[in-house]
């Protein structure tokens, strides 16, 4: 973990969404903070400065005289901490959180939500996040992603294939593998294979790594994957090589709605290691 954490740092892609995209909005939080640092030096409240800089216009600083000490306190650094969110906020009204897709983000989903909310951003750019991240992305409400949906992306209409496989023992665990841009099941655990049954939809790329649109490769995964919902699995591991234009689309449309005709756990497995083995499990619905 902390050789992951030193090579995420001397990444320079990571650097540099760090710098654009969280400390130069952090500065507005940084200067209403020393905002506050020098009017309590002064002996001053932002009620005093702003009834100077309206000219004694409007006399707010008799609030003080109403209400305990503490409470105009805990007012003041909230007003000031507000104006620093609205400010930000108008600022990257029209960015996308980690813009430019430098650098591998791989925060907790909770930890990227807080972050990016609290810089002001409603988008984000899902390209360099693990499949994992993307599919809990694409599944809240809480962001949009305004590049993928602006991209012009080619179409093509190649081969679709779909295959079950029955385990030699019932389980109530179901494996799912969506195989797009590159082959993978020969990246998957046979542990894991053999031991549940596995649906296979399988895209027959003529050239491997291409990203295009193929919407019959979304609409058979979309409707293979709730034809599971009325089996009797309780729970999904899914592997998959999607494109981030397939994987959005298939995200919404299978596992947008916790649970069809029941509610069923979802795993997806992020690849990890020089050879791309699919051994991390990542729970999406519990």
């Amino acid at each position: 973990m902390v050789q992951e954490r030193e090579i995420m740092f001397k990444d320079s892609g990571y650097a540099n969404f760090l710098i654009h995209d969280i400390i130069l909005p952090c500065l507005v939080y940084i200067m209403g903070i020393i905002f506050l640092i020098v009017v309590s030096i002064l002996k001053l409240s932002p009620w005093n400065v702003i009834e100077i800089f309206n000219n004694g216009k409007y006399d707010l600083s008799v609030l003080e005289s109403k209400f305990p000490n503490t409470f105009v306190i805990v007012c003041e650094v909230l007003l000031v901490m507000l104006i620093c969110y609205l400010i930000v906020r108008r600022i990257n009204k029209n960015n996308e959180f980690h813009r430019n897709g430098t650098g591998y983000l791989k925060w907790p989903f909770w930890v990227l939500t807080l972050v990016g909310k609290l810089l002001g951003y409603n988008s984000i750019n899902t390209v360099n996040i693990p499949i994992w991240l993307q599919f809990k992305i694409y599944k809240s409400s809480w962001w949009h992603t305004r590049s993928l949906d602006q991209i012009n992306i080619e179409t093509v209409e190649d081969r679709v294939t779909i295959e079950f496989k029955n385990a030699k023992n019932s389980s109530d665990v179901v494996n799912v593998i969506l195989v797009d841009t590159y082959p993978i099941l020969g990246k998957i655990p046979e542990t894991i294979l053999t031991r549940y049954d596995t649906l296979i939809v399988k895209r027959e790329l003529t050239s491997p790594g291409n990203r295009t649109f193929n919407k019959y490769f979304v609409d058979k995964s979309i409707a293979e994957i709730n034809k599971l919902y009325k089996c009797s699995y309780e729970s999904m591991n899914i592997f998959l090589s999607t494109n981030p234009f397939h994987t959005k689309r298939i995200v919404k449309g299978a596992f947008r709605m916790n649970g069809r005709e029941r509610h069923m756990g979802v795993s997806v497995f992020q690849s990890i290691g020089e050879k791309h083995i699919y051994c991390e499990p990542h729970r999406i619905i519990k």
